[in-house]
């Protein structure tokens, strides 16, 4: 799941992310997430953002935007597939985000 507070902000302006990987069977060691981004309506993501989440799934990250006009952004979460974890890649619903 993946959460982001405010939706709306501005140059210079702190985005939070909070979420959780589903699922009971989160490796000891952790998983790793990655944070990924594009502008609204472009085709490529981009991960700007590598973490890992503890035994409990929970998810938490910020983001400040430092040169950015007035766009949109989507936002999304990705865990990919790896060895101690018995899940395919899967990635959370988009949220998006507004810059003015």
């Amino acid at each position: 799941t993946l959460k982001i507070t405010p939706r709306s902000t501005h140059n210079h302006g702190t985005i939070h992310f909070g979420g959780k990987v589903l699922g009971h069977s989160i490796p000891a060691k952790g998983k790793v997430v990655e944070l990924q981004a594009r502008g609204k309506g472009h085709g490529h993501w981009i991960t700007f953002k590598t973490l890992r989440v503890g035994k409990g799934g929970a998810l938490h990250a910020k983001y400040t935007f430092h040169a950015s006009s007035s766009v949109s952004y989507q936002f999304r979460a990705r865990a990919r597939a790896e060895s101690g974890y018995p899940f395919l890649t899967g990635v959370s619903r988009q949220v998006g985000v507004r810059v003015r």
